[in-house]
């Protein structure tokens, strides 16, 4: 679907599952970058069925701050719920701040609509994405 210095995604109709895999380098990101890429995904879950998110950070994450967090859960999460996505399932980064970062993200309040789970493990991500855990 879509491929750029930070990230690569990719849609399985099928499955209504949206596929992100964060590259080495992203945690370097600007404040606009990270917008129109996160802007991106609740335009695609708008314009086609997503039920499901599965986001890989194991090889890089952009740490978010408290304004980003509050950003992402007043503009981002309420335009997820309202397309439909239901669950989302992310793999870790290896470091310990980051996946703190990336929780505290979905503790916010809107983000409690979502089945937000995190996994060590990608298999593990995907079966839960996919409604078979």
């Amino acid at each position: 679907m879509q491929e750029t210095d930070y990230w690569t995604t990719s849609y399985q109709q099928e499955h209504e599952l949206l596929r992100i895999e964060w590259k080495p380098g992203c945690e370097n990101m600007g404040w606009a970058d990270f917008q129109a890429h996160i802007l991106s995904l609740a335009e695609f879950a708008e314009r086609r069925p997503v039920r499901a998110m599965l986001v890989d950070s194991t090889r890089g994450h952009v740490t978010l701050d408290e304004a980003m967090q509050r950003w992402h859960d007043r503009e981002i999460v309420p335009r997820y719920i309202m397309a439909g996505v239901e669950r989302m399932a992310f793999v870790e980064p290896p470091d310990l701040f980051a996946a703190a970062s990336l929780a505290q993200t979905f503790e916010e309040r809107a983000a409690q609509s979502l089945d937000v789970r995190f996994f060590d493990d990608g298999d593990q991500a995907e079966a839960f994405a996919l409604g078979l855990s």
